[in-house]
């Protein structure tokens, strides 16, 4: 599996914006229903799934914690 970050953007209360696009590593091709869960220290904070477009829905994650990125899908 292939998982892409773009993106830092800040507003009026600084964020870091997760944008994921997620691929099979052997063949490009686009993968749906990859869980994605991120932990803020330690802590679960949110979880995404990844469309069949392998597109996931952007994540606004506040400065200041440490986070951890999960991604899961059965077979992989």
């Amino acid at each position: 599996m292939v998982f892409c970050l773009s993106g830092l953007a800040f507003g009026q209360d600084p964020v870091i914006q997760l944008a994921a696009n997620i691929r099979d590593d052997d063949n490009g091709k686009k993968l749906g229903g990859v869980t994605i869960e991120v932990l803020a220290d330690g802590k679960p904070f949110v979880t995404k799934t990844s469309a069949s477009s392998g597109k996931v829905p952007l994540i606004d994650l506040p400065l200041g914690p440490v986070y951890t990125i999960k991604i899961k899908k059965p077979g992989y």
